[in-house]
């Protein structure tokens, strides 16, 4: 059989596939975020400022809603877990200290500028404007 044969026959059977093969292994994200935000003792707007959101978005979160990349980083960095964890594991303690969190993150806008320059001067001026958001709402300027 040829490999053409399979890729008209696999596009029906890959959801199938995906949910048979990932079932068990990632938890329920918005059960997580609960989870997590209990742990913390943190409002939904709490957490929204926290990650630079509004208190609606945290909320569809726990509902089940999508998550972009960055603000799955910033639950996971807020976790004080690697997203690998984050979207793997069922606990919500951390699993790496701020330190080696800043180092990944170090070492990952490395990576990206190394393969795509702009992409990390975009990624680092998303992590300014956030940052000076949130120093702005603790009454910290700077």
């Amino acid at each position: 059989m040829r490999i053409d044969d399979q890729a008209e026959n696999a596009p029906p059977h890959l959801p199938w596939l995906t949910d048979a093969y990932m079932h068990g292994r990632m938890v329920n994200l918005a059960q997580k975020i609960v989870r997590l935000l209990d742990r913390l003792g943190l409002t939904q707007l709490q957490a929204a400022e926290k990650i630079g959101v509004n208190q609606s978005t945290v909320n569809r979160w726990t509902k089940g809603a999508d998550i972009k990349p960055e603000n799955l980083i910033a639950l996971a960095t807020l976790a004080g877990q690697t997203v690998d964890d984050f979207l793997m594991s069922e606990s919500v303690d951390p699993t790496i200290t701020e330190a080696e969190a800043n180092a990944r993150l170090a070492e990952d806008l490395k990576a990206i500028g190394a393969i795509d320059p702009v992409e990390r001067k975009d990624l680092e001026e998303l992590v300014r404007k956030r940052a000076a958001a949130a120093r702005e709402r603790s009454g910290r300027a700077g």
